[in-house]
């Protein structure tokens, strides 16, 4: 069964961690895709999404530096 984005299911890690005294569950879920090039388009469309995200900001704070 495909999830989406050609993601058939994911690995999971867990681990336990203290955090000023409480005890939490770490669980790191990663992705199993159905092939390499699936991998790479999902790996293209995040690192482009991030790019216009961070290009935005770039923007203005550029702004707000000349004023």
């Amino acid at each position: 069964m495909e999830i989406e984005n050609g993601i058939i299911g994911f690995t999971e890690e867990k681990k336990q961690v203290a955090v000023d005294g409480k005890e939490y569950v770490v669980r790191n879920l990663t992705p199993i895709y159905r092939s390499e090039e699936d991998r790479e388009r999902v790996k293209r469309r995040i690192e482009n999404t991030l790019y216009h995200i961070f290009s935005k900001y770039m923007s203005i704070t550029d702004t707000k530096k000349e004023a």
